[in-house]
């Protein structure tokens, strides 16, 4: 999937590994909730319960989905604002796609402020989110680190 954004909107190098790593973040996330593991695995410190409790209770809180849900958003209407010249059709889709998802972004600025930490202006690289451990640390993505 992050190679076909890459051929149809502009990004550089260090973005599309960003890109690729956030893919591979949601992707694990997704696969874990629909395809658990049939083992049972080490309970896990809650950073907010402070008690240790099934890997699932840690991984799928509050906290991590919204920050996933921030990263897709930021994903999203970043793409939209960078895709290829001499694309008409996906130029066309992106220009028509952007003022429904600004309200998106907008309304999440004033709930939770900015979607783009950090971002200066609509051509920022997508920023680095982190990755997910085998031992059940959700390092950046914003993720709240674990503790075992």
């Amino acid at each position: 999937m992050s190679d076909t954004f890459f051929r149809a909107f502009h990004m550089g190098k260090t973005s599309f590994k960003n890109l690729r790593q956030h893919l591979r973040e949601a992707y694990d996330l997704r696969d874990r909730a629909v395809h658990p593991a049939a083992k049972l695995a080490e309970p896990l410190q809650h950073p907010v319960l402070r008690v240790h409790t099934e890997w699932r209770f840690v991984y799928y809180r509050v906290d991590n989905a919204r920050t996933l849900l921030q990263c897709g958003l930021a994903m999203v209407s970043q793409l939209l604002e960078r895709s290829r010249p001499g694309r008409k059709e996906l130029e066309r889709y992106c220009a028509e796609t952007i003022p429904l998802v600004q309200p998106l972004v907008n309304r999440w600025e004033a709930k939770y402020g900015a979607v783009h930490p950090g971002r200066a202006k609509p051509a920022a690289p997508v920023g680095q989110i982190g990755e997910v451990s085998a031992s059940g640390e959700v390092a950046a993505l914003g993720l709240a680190k674990i503790d075992k």
